[in-house]
């Protein structure tokens, strides 16, 4: 298992939400567990995504699809690390 932590900077959170509650059923075929989402607390449209995957490669596979969306609906350039578990 696999932590993948995604923070971008998104035009309205509110509407980001209602698209991120909606795609719920596409991470979970995906296999992606999402731990938390948390708001920056200077600019609450400032939004990290915690989650889980299997494997960095599965975690690779759904960074390069999810990258193209938030390109286009994210204000800044997404970030993402692939975390492994050390202790």
């Amino acid at each position: 298992m696999v932590t993948v932590i995604n923070t971008h900077e998104v035009p309205d959170f509110d509407k980001w939400k209602e698209i991120f509650d909606a795609s719920a059923e596409g991470r979970s075929r995906a296999g992606i567990n999402i731990l938390n989402v948390y708001c920056d607390v200077n600019n609450k449209n400032k939004v990290t995504v915690i989650s889980e995957v299997a494997d960095a490669e599965s975690a690779r596979a759904f960074i390069a699809n999810l990258r193209p969306l938030l390109e286009k609906g994210a204000i800044s350039q997404p970030e993402f690390m692939i975390l492994e578990k050390v202790m």
